[in-house]
């Protein structure tokens, strides 16, 4: 099964790249069949994971087919997609990175940009990263950020605190294909 996620992380989050990323994620085959295979106690799982119901309640995250959390099926990332933007005296540089499965450099793109702060600059980063994936049908995207007044916006467009904020949070969203809550 394929998902769209959108993940917010918060503040104190430490990684080592401080960068936000866009995966695709898969769930494929249960856990049960690697423990079956080594002797383990388990009855054989499942091949690919299903939601065993509707999309924002519990039952989406057991498999319809055998049962199990979500978590104990195998989850694949496919694709990765990393922006991120710098801010200096009303200007910015933009750039995205995408990598494959096996970390080859997909394509690699940088810009220059006008910005009012470097809110404006990490909005202008996730919608340049966000027109490159209109161009692919990725079926499933896991998108973190880092700049957390930028989620914000794009969360809640109609409280945003500038015209311009709004203007790009709108156009995220539908890039992105949620709506604003």
């Amino acid at each position: 099964m394929k998902k769209r996620q959108i993940v917010i992380r918060k503040e104190g989050y430490q990684r080592s790249s401080s960068s936000p990323i866009v995966r695709t994620i898969r769930y494929v085959e249960c856990q049960k069949n690697h423990a079956a295979n080594i002797g383990g106690y388990a009855v054989d799982g499942c091949r690919e994971f299903m939601a065993g119901g509707e999309d924002g309640t519990a039952a989406a995250l057991s498999c319809a087919a055998c049962g199990c959390h979500r978590n104990f099926h195998r989850r694949e990332v496919e694709n990765e997609i990393k922006e991120d933007a710098a801010f200096k005296d009303g200007s910015c540089c933009i750039s995205v990175v995408v990598h494959d499965v096996n970390r080859s450099k997909l394509f690699l793109a940088t810009k220059l940009a006008f910005a009012v702060d470097a809110k404006d600059a990490e909005l202008l980063a996730i919608h340049f990263a966000g027109c490159w994936l209109e161009n692919f049908p990725f079926d499933n995207i896991c998108f973190e950020s880092d700049c957390l007044g930028a989620v914000e916006e794009i969360n809640n467009p109609e409280d945003a605190s500038n015209w311009l904020y709004e203007v790009l949070a709108l156009d995220i969203g539908k890039i992105f294909g949620f709506k604003p809550s």
